[in-house]
């Protein structure tokens, strides 16, 4: 089931992946700027369809590994080592790549492809713009991207808490469980979203401060 859910989502992010490319060429000519979102938007994609499929390749191993063991005892009960197919496939024959390289190869190169369409789209734009709007307009996309990270960080921060941000009182894990070590990764995530996040913020305050002041 979670395999064949992780072809359809590659193949919509393939049919995705051509709608944008079309637009983006549609409008490219006469509307530099919706051309340059179009690109940003397919870039953004483009990391969100790779974390599904990291999420999706990990529910197929644990679907595997819960199916070999029985692969396997039904092959030595049949006397057919054959059926015992997932020990057989793990093995890639020479020349061949894994789903799993072959989808981030694709999704990554769709990636730079986008994020190179959109600085194309965006740079004659960029280039009449004056000093004090460039400042601006740094600073504006480090204050979104800073509000990003505060978002992030507040996820993990409730990922960590679970029913205890409800008030409920919530036994912790014990030390060096996977629980307790996922619960240590996730912290440390949300410090560095929180942390980079602040630093983003207060960044693109100045940017956009120093702009206020060249542009008088």
């Amino acid at each position: 089931m979670h395999a064949g859910q992780r072809m359809q989502s590659f193949n919509f992010f393939l049919v995705a992946t051509a709608f944008l490319v079309a637009g983006y060429a549609t409008v490219l000519k006469d509307h530099r700027g919706v051309a340059a979102a179009i690109a940003l938007l397919g870039a953004w994609l483009s990391v969100w369809f790779n974390r599904l499929e990291k999420r999706t390749k990990q529910l197929v191993k644990a679907g595997e590994a819960a199916l070999e063991p029985s692969q396997q005892r039904l092959a030595n009960l049949a006397g057919n080592p054959h059926l015992s197919i997932l020990a057989v496939v793990n093995a890639k024959a020479p020349g061949s790549s894994s789903y799993a390289v072959v989808i981030n190869v694709v999704q990554w190169t769709t990636f730079c492809g986008f994020s190179a369409g959109a600085a194309y789209a965006s740079w004659p734009l960029l280039a009449k713009t004056t000093t004090a709007n460039l400042l601006m307009l740094a600073g504006g996309a480090c204050l979104l991207i800073g509000l990003w990270m505060a978002f992030l960080a507040a996820r993990y921060e409730s990922r960590i808490l679970g029913e205890a941000r409800l008030g409920f009182a919530v036994l912790g894990p014990d030390e060096n469980n996977a629980e307790w070590r996922e619960k240590k990764a996730q912290r440390r995530w949300a410090d560095r979203f929180f942390y980079a996040g602040l630093v983003l913020t207060s960044f693109g305050v100045i940017l956009q401060t120093a702009g206020a002041i060249w542009s008088k």
